[in-house]
């Protein structure tokens, strides 16, 4: 997949005061690009049939206007569940130390990072500790609903015959999770479980439409800061 920018939108009132009237317009034309893009993505994707879970999507549609819609029936209301679902297993697996899930499930700068997170978790405690010792990670409860901000599609596969399964494009898309969230260690002299705390994660999720299976979180993107997707080999 080509490179091409991935953007996790700001809004003027959380950038610092004393940012120059030129670095605000930067972040205007940016956000404005990535509005843009998004309709252009979402009109080529629907195009070319390249929803998996929907493919008589139509790209002459108000819909494609709507990447960030929370409604029922928005073209991309399958994905937002797809990312919550996906998230809880990856924090679990962390949790868990499920090394299985996570490489299912992961891929990129963020399986290395989810990974190292899982094993300087376990790694932390004593032999004899960890024997006794288990973290449980729950998510209490949504702060806002999951919502894609930024999603790009275009063409991955270039063989000579159609691929066997779904189609020859990729996707990804930034999606935004504000969650409640806790991990509690659970051991014979602790069992508590501390108060929630408020987590909010911007995580690009992908998916080869080529391939029979589960879209993978790629990488994490902060607000302000742009990344360009890796290349899909």
């Amino acid at each position: 997949m080509s490179r091409k920018d991935l953007h996790v939108p700001t809004s003027l009132s959380s950038l610092p005061k004393d940012m120059s009237v030129r670095d605000r317009l930067s972040y205007l034309r940016s956000g404005l690009e990535n509005r843009l893009s998004n309709i252009a993505s979402m009109f080529r994707i629907a195009k070319n049939r390249s929803f998996p879970w929907n493919p008589k999507t139509r790209a002459y549609s108000l819909e494609i206007f709507r990447t960030s819609s929370t409604k029922s029936g928005a073209y991309l209301e399958p994905l937002r569940h797809i990312a919550l679902d996906s998230y809880q297993q990856i924090n679990t697996a962390i949790a868990v130390n499920d090394v299985r899930t996570l490489r299912n499930l992961t891929d990129g700068a963020y399986r290395q990072r989810a990974l190292a997170r899982a094993k300087s978790l376990h790694t932390a405690l004593s032999k004899k500790a960890a024997s006794r010792t288990r973290y449980v990670w729950r998510l209490h409860s949504l702060a806002s609903p999951v919502t894609c901000v930024s999603v790009r599609g275009q063409q991955g596969h270039f063989g000579r015959t159609a691929p066997l399964f779904g189609t020859r494009w990729v996707i990804q898309a930034c999606m935004k999770l504000d969650t409640w969230q806790s991990l509690a260690t659970i051991s014979p002299s602790s069992s508590s479980e501390p108060a929630p705390k408020r987590v909010l994660e911007y995580l690009v999720l992908e998916k080869r439409m080529w391939y029979d299976e589960p879209w993978v979180v790629r990488d994490q993107l902060w607000e302000g800061l742009p990344i360009q997707p890796q290349r899909v080999d």
